[in-house]
């Protein structure tokens, strides 16, 4: 059984519980499961956290290569339903609050459940979760008082432009951090004609990475 889950007391809850039901393999990051999952043959069960790095689900296009690949079950385990569902979405096939978790993956170990692969393109799931921040970034910072919140997408963006070594995304986002920043000194009116001119320039530089 694999678990993929950054707690070290959650890890040691799921050990305690099943040790007599299964070998457990820990992966505390996305690559750690990949290299697991990757060289491990025979995995009878799958159990993946929503939130590994960041307070926000980022092992939804993990989830979606796994399922690409492996035809066991796969379970959500966050403590957050809407986390669970998105992760259902991504390719799991059960779902349970982590605390109740054990005791169904202890069921689902002696049965022999079988689900259909998903294709998976690594550019596409990349260009889907592109594409989501940038219109998160965008629908927040459309009022005031959401700038806060496109400042927490632009950091994901961030990452994502790190990670794929995508130079021009890196500049243009610290072109959007500096007009963010001028747009929260604009006021509270969304409707100001500044305001919305600073928006658009926004909008303009991001949807470029989304077309």
């Amino acid at each position: 059984m694999l678990l993929i889950e950054d707690n070290i007391d959650k890890q040691k809850m799921f050990i305690d519980a099943l040790q007599d039901k299964a070998v457990i393999a820990c992966a505390t990051t996305e690559e750690q499961a990949r290299e697991i999952f990757d060289k491990t043959q025979n995995i009878t069960l799958i159990a993946v956290d929503a939130c590994l790095v960041r307070g926000e689900p980022d092992t939804l296009g993990l989830v979606a290569y796994l399922r690409s690949k492996y035809t066991g079950p796969i379970i959500a385990i966050s403590s957050n339903k809407d986390y669970n569902q998105k992760l259902m979405e991504a390719g799991c096939s059960h779902q349970e609050k982590k605390d109740n978790a054990p005791s169904l993956i202890a069921t689902l170990l002696e049965e022999d459940l079988q689900y259909p692969t998903v294709s998976y393109d690594e550019k596409k799931q990349a260009k889907n979760m592109l594409l989501e921040n940038i219109l998160e970034l965008l629908h927040n910072a459309l009022v005031p008082s959401g700038i806060n919140e496109s400042f927490k997408c632009l950091n994901k963006l961030e990452n994502f432009a790190e990670l794929s070594k995508n130079e021009k995304l890196t500049q243009t986002l610290l072109d959007v951090r500096n007009d963010l920043e001028n747009l929260q000194k604009l006021g509270d009116d969304p409707f100001d004609k500044k305001y919305t001119d600073q928006l658009v320039l926004i909008r303009d530089a991001l949807l470029q990475f989304a077309i």
